[in-house]
């Protein structure tokens, strides 16, 4: 396990890096992201920050803070939805003008569907969607920026090693039956660990995370729900697991140390690799399922799908 002390010792390095670097932070106004986000304005020296959501009204307050705690450094807000392929595409072209280089690139939003599947004006579920469609979509249309960034990191916040078996016929979970949200969660974190592996192969220089935060009480534990399941999960269940997870501060901290030390770098004997990560910073063993897929090229098969599901989009008429 890596300590707190050690993982705060650590993001305080963040003080000695190199100035100007550009960071893009999806999840950002909230929960996990945003502490990370804080943390990271706190600490680096002139950084270029981008940062995606929903809500201008509620990004303002954060930004005067960020604002406010390093005069130097730029924020730049991306009035954005990334639960739509479209919106994201067009965060993808701003960032594709504008900048040269993408040092890291940090995704944390999504959130757990327990209302069921809920489609976009895009006929993609939302949940699903930001959960995995969206993600690789920002990491494979940004390869040219953090390829030439010198360290270049891909931080996902998801379920790490913890995924499980896909329902191969329907990896959208589009037939009658198919969606709940065991299957979602599952599939969604074999997925993206699928294609991150692969992006990570092809793209040996970057270093590509994918991390498993434990249970942490943030908004996207109720996003997906209402009435009385809503009611359940923020009085009862919510409560009742609390002590035995981790604080939005701590998972932030954590999460902002997967961008900075060196344990999570590249490293010779590792390059072209995912890292999976737990809640305490271990890099964890790909597990059996995850092997199996790979040696039966399920990985080629849903990078397939997930192109397919970009190229409808991307080309849908409105």
């Amino acid at each position: 396990m890596v300590s707190l002390t050690t993982v705060r010792a650590s993001i305080e390095s963040l003080r000695t890096t190199a100035p100007g670097q550009v960071y893009l932070f999806v999840g950002g106004t909230s929960g996990i992201g945003e502490h990370a986000l804080r943390q990271l304005a706190r600490l680096a020296p002139k950084p270029k920050v981008y940062i995606v959501g929903r809500s201008p009204q509620k990004a303002q307050s954060l930004l005067d803070d960020l604002r406010a705690s390093n005069p130097e450094a730029e924020f730049v807000f991306l009035h954005r939805d990334v639960s739509l392929v479209r919106d994201t595409d067009e965060v993808c072209k701003v960032l594709l003008a504008e900048e040269g280089r993408l040092d890291g690139l940090f995704l944390s939003a999504g959130y757990a569907p327990y209302d069921g599947r809920a489609d976009t004006v895009e006929g993609l579920d939302a949940a699903m969607t930001t959960g995995f469609y969206t993600r690789a979509q920002f990491m494979k249309t940004l390869l040219p920026l953090l390829n030439a960034a010198p360290a270049p990191r891909v931080v996902a916040i998801f379920a790490g090693a913890k995924g499980g078996r896909l329902i191969e016929t329907d990896l959208g979970l589009n037939k009658p039956g198919n969606f709940t949200l065991m299957n979602f969660v599952l599939g969604s974190a074999t997925m993206l660990s699928l294609a991150m592996a692969r992006l990570a192969a092809q793209n040996p220089k970057i270093s590509f995370m994918h991390a498993y935060p434990s249970f942490v009480w943030t908004p996207a534990l109720t996003n997906g729900s209402s009435g009385w399941k809503k009611f359940l999960l923020k009085y009862v269940i919510g409560p009742l697991i609390w002590p035995f997870g981790l604080s939005a501060a701590e998972a932030g901290d954590r999460a902002l140390d997967y961008v900075v030390s060196e344990k999570y770098a590249v490293k010779e004997e590792r390059k072209g690799e995912l890292y999976l990560l737990n809640w305490n910073g271990e890099i964890e063993k790909p597990p059996k399922l995850l092997v199996e897929y790979e040696k039966r090229e399920i990985g080629e098969k849903v990078w397939e799908h997930l192109e397919e599901v970009l190229d409808v989009a991307l080309n849908a008429t409105s």
